[in-house]
Order: structure tokens, then sequence, then C-alpha cells
């Protein structure tokens, strides 16, 4: 029997199609920020770029720590 609330049980194949998505995710959420940060550098926004590049380090960093949780 599958228990899906404490982690436990879990299928390999599940496990890793969550690490999938969780890149995809990642991935799209780096691509808007990312854009979002070369916008405001060339309004000459450089402190909200900078705050934007910060976030899309906090981002991945946020995915390479949840790869640890399972």
């Amino acid at each position: 029997m599958t228990s899906y609330g404490n982690g436990r049980g879990k299928s390999f194949g599940s496990r890793i199609a969550g690490i999938l998505l969780g890149l995809i995710l990642t991935f799209v959420i780096l691509g808007i920020l990312g854009t979002l940060a070369d916008v405001a550098y060339a309004a000459g926004l450089w402190p909200i770029g900078a705050v934007l590049r910060v976030a899309m380090l906090v981002t991945f960093g946020a995915w390479l720590v949840s790869l640890f949780r399972w």
C-alpha cells in the first residue's frame, strides 16, 4: 500500500517524475525572472534587476534543497 503523506512507500518512478516536474517549473520561473531582470537593466533600473537576479539564485537553490528532502 502506498502512503503519500509521509514520503514513504513512493515508487522510484514517482520520485523521478517529481524531480523532473520541479526542474521544469524551476527553469520556467528562472526564465521569467531572467527576462524581467534583463528588462529592468535595460530600463536603467539596476537595483530591481539585481534583486531579480538574487531571486533567481534563491529559486534554483530551493530546487537543489528539495532534491535532498526525499
